[in-house]
């Protein structure tokens, strides 16, 4: 999943980094305009060429992604993070600004998971699915569906399934403690020390996890910095980069059930106003 080049790279994880937090409220069309009055080197002939040459400069992928937040963004937890460079471009609030990440705690959960789940290990949903909030977005499991792990990825990933984030929460806290006897709501709540402990490991500055799939909790929380991390540890896992540019996938459970899921991103959705061919998720 990687680009053919570093530059496009450092400007693909640029601009998605810095959607991270408008999710589904991004409104705006975001494009790289040239300003009214562009910046130029001026070069004047003798008094006998008369004609003014103006060349336009040469704007890096993160300036242009700056200058276009600059123009059309409203809201102080957009930033721009360059990944070539790991360094934050520029950011609207403090790095280490508290904030609700809502569903980009799949990205990390995802993550976290990975690092105990074999991507093509049968998993199967159990009562873990009652702790799913009613108004949460799913993926439409129902228990006693067989799914492998990697398809609970794309599940948690593409319509964004609090569903699938409790099933591979729990199996994930299973894995994590060795112990296939654990009911579903200690194997979530085992998952989540395990995603507190991470976030020490990483290096996080500011954050702080209470469910696998971001609901709402005033207590579950992370900061920019936090999240341009997750993100580019993302960028470089082969079952998170199988599946987070998908813009529509049809499934078939292992049980036989079968699904088409549609990416909620709308940076991802060719028929809305903001789309970017460029986008590649998360």
């Amino acid at each position: 999943m990687k680009m053919d080049s570093l530059s496009k790279r450092i400007g693909m994880a640029s601009l998605v980094t810095a959607m991270l937090f408008t999710g589904n409220a991004w409104a705006g069309e975001i494009r790289a305009a040239k300003p009214e009055t562009p910046l130029a080197t001026v070069s004047t002939a003798p008094p006998t060429v008369p004609e003014t040459q103006v060349t336009e400069p040469v704007l890096s992928p993160a300036a242009l992604a700056c200058a276009a937040i600059g123009a059309e963004a409203d809201g102080r937890h957009i930033f721009v993070y360059d990944a070539g460079a790991d360094e934050m471009v520029w950011c609207g609030t403090s790095e280490t600004d508290r904030l609700y990440p809502a569903s980009i705690t799949k990205l990390y959960a995802s993550l976290v998971g990975l690092m105990y789940l074999d991507p093509e290990t049968v998993v199967t949903a159990g009562e873990e699915l009652k702790l799913v909030q009613s108004d949460s977005s799913r993926a439409y499991l129902s228990r006693g569906c067989k799914i492998t792990v990697k398809m609970l990825v794309e599940a948690m990933l593409v319509p964004s399934g609090s569903d699938a984030s409790y099933v591979f929460a729990a199996a994930a806290g299973r894995a994590i403690t060795g112990d296939e006897t654990l009911s579903g709501e200690e194997a979530v709540a085992a998952f989540l020390e395990e995603m507190n402990r991470q976030r020490e490991i990483l290096g996080m500055q500011n954050s702080h996890f209470t469910n696998p799939d971001g609901y709402h909790d005033d207590d579950h929380y992370m900061c920019p910095a936090d999240v341009a991390l997750v993100a580019d540890l993302a960028w470089e896992n082969p079952v998170i980069g199988e599946y987070m540019a998908l813009q529509q996938d049809s499934v078939r459970f292992v049980s036989g059930e079968t699904i088409t899921w549609y990416n909620n991103n709308l940076l991802m959705d060719p028929t809305a106003p903001c789309y970017s061919a460029s986008a590649v998720g998360m």
